[in-house]
């Protein structure tokens, strides 16, 4: 994921070009997406590696079920 710093600046420095042209008109930088795509798979693998699947749903399901 995010291990430094310069990692930190340059993901939210990218964030804001991800803004930026998403209020103006679209994404027009395959590059940018390209890294942000990247850093999202990353931080999803680290977390599935971390925690596994969680399986809230059902969890979520049966006690709003059971709460009546």
């Amino acid at each position: 994921m995010l291990n430094d710093n310069s990692d930190i600046t340059d993901a939210l420095a990218d964030l804001k070009e991800l803004a930026r042209q998403a209020t103006s008109g679209g994404i027009r930088d395959p590059e940018l997406l390209r890294r942000v795509r990247q850093r999202a798979l990353q931080a999803r693998a680290e977390v599935l590696q971390k925690f596994g699947i969680q399986e809230i749903g059902v969890q979520i399901i049966r006690e709003m079920r059971d709460a009546k």
